[in-house]
């Protein structure tokens, strides 16, 4: 199987993605959805690697579940498909500058309350989100009068799919509080930068569960869902660097207009070692406890 970096993007053109744009401008969303059914059918059926890699996860969660005495879960590769795709309609809206009509929820047995309040002495933040769910589509809290003027610095993983990347980017370009930067330029420099960023009280937000591209040995192995799955070292490195708060973010979709919101604060230790070792762990197991209760958001694949 082909690493995912070296996969080419699958149904997203630079044509195909503009004319869904003007689609979804001109129609309402729940019409733009309907015309989604027969596009996921035309990628399912000719995305093999993809479709595979579906199948694959499907079965190591059924088996996960199975020894966990869960019920399993009914996703199937197509509906696993379909979940995709309406997800980067959600991304799209996202990045829209129509009007939104969704509303966040956080989980209040979870680290909420601590990240409103930093938030709310406007404290730099850093932010290890994943594959699970849209956590895109938290550019929407900004329009919530929770995070109005504090300055969101994402960084994406761009070899997979540089024509959405560009596609997102031209979409935010007159959002002067949240820039967007691809992994790949990520460097020394740009390190000083961010850090500097953390200190005025920007938000940093980078995905945790995918390796890199251009590093694809610095990583390190962690059983996921019963078998060993590589994550980015670099990730990791990278926030223990920035000397700020550090929380693990999920955001899934609980209805067409309400986002649950997760939130894991990492607690530091004062050992550099110690410390990424249990941040690496403690971001696996809280990876791994919401995708077994939210399968079907697993976009990692």
């Amino acid at each position: 199987m082909k690493e995912w970096h070296n996969q080419k993007e699958c149904g997203s053109g630079k044509i195909r993605l503009l004319i869904l744009w003007h689609i979804y401008k001109i129609l309402n969303k729940k019409f733009f959805k309907i015309i989604l059914w027969p596009i996921v059918l035309f990628v399912y059926i000719f995305a093999k690697s993809q479709r595979k890699s579906s199948e694959r996860y499907i079965q190591k969660l059924h088996d996960e579940q199975q020894r966990r005495g869960l019920t399993p879960s009914n996703i199937t590769p197509l509906k696993h498909f379909m979940a995709f795709a309406e997800s980067v309609v959600d991304k799209i809206e996202a990045y829209s500058p129509l009007e939104k009509s969704v509303t966040f929820k956080y989980d209040e047995a979870d680290d909420s309350r601590l990240f409103l309040k930093l938030l709310d002495d406007e404290k730099g933040v850093f932010i290890i989100t994943s594959h699970l769910g849209s956590t895109e589509v938290l550019q929407g809290i900004k329009s919530k009068n929770r995070l109005p003027h504090t300055r969101i610095h994402a960084f994406m993983q761009t070899e997979q799919s540089p024509i959405f990347f560009d596609f997102i980017k031209k979409k935010i370009s007159e959002e002067k509080n949240f820039v967007l930067h691809s992994i790949a330029d990520l460097d020394i420099s740009t390190s000083i930068e961010i850090k500097e960023k953390l200190q005025n009280g920007s938000l940093v937000m980078i995905t945790g569960d995918r390796t890199s591209a251009k590093y694809p040995k610095q990583s390190f192995s962690k059983k996921f869902l019963g078998e060993y799955m590589n994550f980015p070292k670099g990730v990791f490195k990278f926030a223990q660097l920035m000397e700020s708060p550090v929380f693990f973010m999920i955001c899934v979709k609980n209805s067409e207009s309400e986002y649950l919101i997760y939130l894991k604060a990492h607690r530091q230790n004062d050992d550099k070692k110690t410390n990424l070792e249990e941040m690496k762990n403690s971001y696996v197991s809280f990876l791994e406890e919401k995708t077994l209760r939210h399968p079907a958001q697993w976009f990692n694949f």
